[in-house]
């Protein structure tokens, strides 16, 4: 079997997991699935597809998550305030 089909099945698994929790972890990885089945296209290497899976994965859940739930955050105090 490919590879992508591999990480089409990760990008599932994780996306029904993100859908049924909302601890916004999850999402980090699929973007980062996302990476490594388009590099799967192009390169055969499992290991350089799973160090892009992992690194991109944890980048994007340290830098990004706090930012998107202070937005979420502001987005809800904004849906209050106006049902007053």
């Amino acid at each position: 079997m490919e590879l992508w089909i591999y990480w089409l099945i990760v990008i599932v698994v994780l996306a029904i997991i993100e859908a049924m929790t909302v601890n916004m972890v999850s999402i980090w990885f699929v973007i980062s699935a996302i990476v490594s089945l388009i590099i799967s296209l192009f390169n055969k290497s499992i290991l350089l597809q799973f160090i892009v899976f992992i690194y991109l994965g944890v980048i994007l859940l340290l830098f990004t998550r706090k930012l998107l739930l202070n937005y979420i955050e502001l987005d809800k105090n904004k849906s209050a305030k106006s049902k007053k």
